[in-house]
């Protein structure tokens, strides 16, 4: 028998937006599904259909300094990493919005399936902040080369 893992992102308030205690959670539950042997395949989704996950908690940001900012950006590569050394699939179930942390989240996961309403963005870029889980090189791999896509 196939044993299959869920994992929901569940602020639906926030739109799903990932906090340090999110990510905490998120790295526990990873961790033990690098761990388990028995879970074969794993889904990735966000609580509710508005958003998989909106991204950092930005106020969460105004409460910390910017030391801890930085703590949140390293737990979420912490994250994408761990995620990348499950050898078993992981599927991301997209629907609503997936910017930002959230959607190096999703880059992540060996398979993406997005509804209709998915949108999805690195709004922080417009910021000049930098991606904390490399989701430019991430989405660059997955998506191959602009000038392959626009001049073929």
């Amino acid at each position: 028998m196939v044993r299959f893992g869920t994992i929901t992102m569940s602020r639906p308030h926030v739109f799903n937006a990932i906090s340090a205690d999110v990510l905490n959670r998120l790295l526990d539950v990873l961790r033990a599904l690098r761990d388990d042997n028995t879970v074969r395949v794993v889904v990735f989704r966000g609580s509710g259909e508005r958003a998989f996950a909106s991204g950092d908690d930005i106020n969460e940001f105004v409460r910390t300094s910017p030391f801890d900012v930085l703590a949140i950006a390293a737990r979420l590569r912490a994250v994408t990493d761990i995620t990348t050394s499950i050898p078993n699939p992981i599927t991301a179930s997209i629907a609503g919005y997936c910017l930002g942390g959230g959607f190096e989240l999703a880059l992540v996961c060996d398979i993406r399936i997005a509804a209709d309403t998915a949108h999805f963005g690195l709004p922080e870029i417009k910021l000049g902040m930098q991606l904390a889980g490399a989701g430019t090189v991430r989405l660059t791999k997955l998506a191959g080369s602009s000038s392959h896509v626009c001049y073929r």
